[in-house]
């Protein structure tokens, strides 16, 4: 299980929404949902939602005397979660970014 600030990858179903007005084309056809994944920072988990960040930005916060830690967050509700993957770091890849 993920702790947070795990990096992860969450797969979830997207809700989906139209401004057209005919609902009973959209009851009669199977729509299917749209898959999304977010990958991120796991910053909050419980019963209702899995909130994830884009960033870590806790070391700015603690050099800059700010309390945002984040910039970007998603709330994706749990009932629309169809996995949560932890992202571990693997073995014997090479760092093809020309870091360290």
């Amino acid at each position: 299980m993920a702790t947070l600030w795990d990096p992860i990858v969450v797969t979830w179903r997207d809700a989906f929404s139209s401004d057209k007005r005919n609902s009973k084309e959209f009851i009669k056809h199977k729509i299917d949902p749209c898959i999304r994944r977010t990958v991120g920072f796991l910053i909050h988990q419980d019963s209702d939602n899995v909130v994830v960040a884009g960033e870590d930005d806790r070391e700015a916060m603690e050099t800059l005397d700010t309390t945002d830690d984040c910039e970007s967050v998603t709330v994706i509700p749990t009932g629309m979660v169809v996995k949560i993957v932890e992202m571990t770091e693997r073995r014997g890849t090479r760092n093809t970014a020309g870091g360290p």
